[in-house]
């Protein structure tokens, strides 16, 4: 597995921060998110005056919210393309929550933006996010028989799965192992708002072993949206529970 990290951080200074934090701590990868971004204004030339020396850190990939206006998601995914390609990114990751009823056009959606990230080699995948028309495993299981492989897979996000419902982590990594090409490693406190990896209620090593069963080898990504520590403590914390875990 390719260990890296996702962590919040708006504007110029909190998007550089999540750079340096992240190579400090030697995570192989960072998956940049949308408000990153736009901090730097989809210019791959100000990400690179931005991130500096951490600047390779980007092949970890983009995780995007194109929003649920289908219209707006060939310029949106013109511009995710172009940086994709510039920063040589593996993965691209779409989170978005389709209104209900919506399934045949979102899959129609993700086949044809999918399309576009496949040709350019860069791998392609869906979010199961909370509140979306793919969240629970049925609706998962009913969306990758419907998806195009080649074209789309399946981030699988441990914390919006756990919100979903899904309380058997390693259970379903294994049921839905044919779809998954990126994972989201993340913790949920007592009170549902997320916390560091290893210091909430989820069996997340149990999610390990399946990915390790399955003989998952794409990115790992600690996906850390908690709001009690500073960045560079948590990304601390994220990379001592995964050496911990052996990884």
């Amino acid at each position: 597995m390719k260990l890296g990290i996702s962590r919040i951080g708006s504007g110029v200074d909190g998007a550089s921060e999540v750079m340096r934090s992240a190579q400090r701590c030697g995570f192989s990868g960072v998956q940049i998110k949308t408000d990153q971004l736009r901090a730097w204004d989809f210019s791959y030339s100000n990400f690179l005056q931005s991130a500096g020396a951490a600047a390779p850190l980007s092949r970890g990939g983009i995780v995007f919210h194109p929003g649920t206006d289908y219209a707006t998601w060939p310029g949106n995914t013109d511009r995710v393309l172009d940086f994709a390609k510039s920063a040589s990114a593996e993965h691209v990751c779409y989170c978005f929550c389709p209104k209900p009823g919506g399934f045949d056009q979102a899959i129609q959606m993700l086949h044809t933006t999918g399309q576009r990230f496949a040709d350019a080699g860069i791998a392609f995948s869906l979010h199961n996010h909370t509140g979306s028309i793919f969240a629970e495993l049925p609706d998962l299981l009913h969306a990758g028989a419907a998806l195009d492989r080649a074209v789309c897979g399946l981030t699988f996000d441990t914390a919006h799965a756990h919100s979903c419902g899904i309380t058997d982590l390693g259970g379903a990594i294994q049921t839905l192992a044919h779809l998954i090409n990126n994972i989201h490693l993340k913790d949920v406190a007592a009170d549902g708002s997320f916390c560091p990896v290893g210091t909430g209620m989820l069996k997340l090593g149990e999610a390990i072993t399946a990915l390790k069963q399955i003989g998952y080898d794409q990115w790992l990504i600690v996906d850390e949206e908690s709001r009690t520590f500073d960045t560079p403590t948590a990304c601390d914390i994220s990379i001592k529970y995964l050496r911990d875990l052996g990884l």
